[in-house]
């Protein structure tokens, strides 16, 4: 990573050194710079746009779940955030709730 880059190519750097290949979310303008420095680097990561935030942590579970690889959902501040709540806890294996 050169010393010129943005935040933005910063990000998915550290996605893709993580081993995240999927990410998941909801395409506009808040977050077009990270989908911009996802498609300057699409060999190594893809983004999917979803139509419900809730749908985008749903798709990243399952991803995760079925090939045992990390996801990352991506969504917008505010309201985003907010409906994407009720896909969380499913995220969440069982034995990580028990009490």
């Amino acid at each position: 990573m050169s010393s010129n880059n943005n935040a933005a190519e910063a990000i998915v750097e550290h996605l893709i050194d993580e081993g995240v290949k999927y990410v998941f979310g909801i395409t506009g303008d808040t977050v077009l710079p990270i989908i911009d420095a996802i498609y300057d680097r699409q060999d190594e990561i893809h983004y999917i746009t979803c139509r419900l935030e809730h749908g985008a942590t749903g798709m990243a579970d399952a991803y995760s779940r079925v090939t045992g690889e990390p996801a990352c959902v991506l969504l917008h501040a505010g309201p985003g955030i907010a409906n994407a709540v009720l896909g969380c806890p499913s995220s969440y294996k069982l034995e990580q709730l028990a009490i």
